[in-house]
């Protein structure tokens, strides 16, 4: 079966047309579904949903800590500097022989088995007697001279320390009385 020119551009025509009208269907559809999506996103907003919002909150105060950390790292943000505290006497190389801890001018902690005094033309703090061990960086240094801390608790401390040695010394004395009687 032979088709003519003339009835073979007139099918192309109508394939056109119709192809036409489904492209012109189809946005239509795109554009409701579009809106459709963006009513039940307004929708869902407004109704409490508990999980949800925690769910929010929580990544929200991961991304806070995490934009924070950049801006650090990045140099966008300089970081607070830290606060000396009873934390500071935590650290494992500081033994309980440490009893103060200061900070000097440059942002360093110093600690101290007796109390120490500042140099204000230095910057620094120095103890004539006893012990001293430098050790963490990175301390607010607004108020550098009247940063000294004392160790809390040391009486417990001492007091434990003593009842011990007295234990030992009961225990030796015991046994001293035994081999000489």
């Amino acid at each position: 079966m032979k088709i003519s020119k003339k009835r073979l551009a007139n099918k192309v025509r109508k394939l056109e047309v119709q192809n036409y009208d489904m492209r012109q269907k189809i946005k239509k559809m795109d554009k409701a579904l579009t809106y459709l999506d963006e009513l039940t996103t307004e929708l869902n907003h407004a109704l409490p949903d508990p999980e949800y919002d925690a769910w929010c909150e929580q990544n929200s105060v991961a991304v806070e800590e995490s934009l924070a950390r950049h801006a650090v790292r990045l140099g966008l943000v300089k970081p607070k500097p830290k606060q000396l505290d009873q934390s500071v006497f935590d650290h494992k190389y500081v033994t309980s022989h440490f009893h103060y801890a200061a900070i000097n001018a440059n942002g360093r902690s110093i600690f101290f088995s007796d109390k120490p005094k500042y140099n204000l033309e230095l910057g620094i703090w120095y103890s004539t007697a006893g012990s001293t061990m430098p050790m963490l960086k990175g301390y607010d240094t607004t108020n550098w001279q009247n940063s000294l801390i004392e160790r809390e608790n040391i009486a417990a401390e001492l007091l434990e320390i003593d009842l011990e040695l007295l234990s030992v010394c009961e225990t030796c004395g015991a046994e001293l009385e035994s081999k000489h009687g």
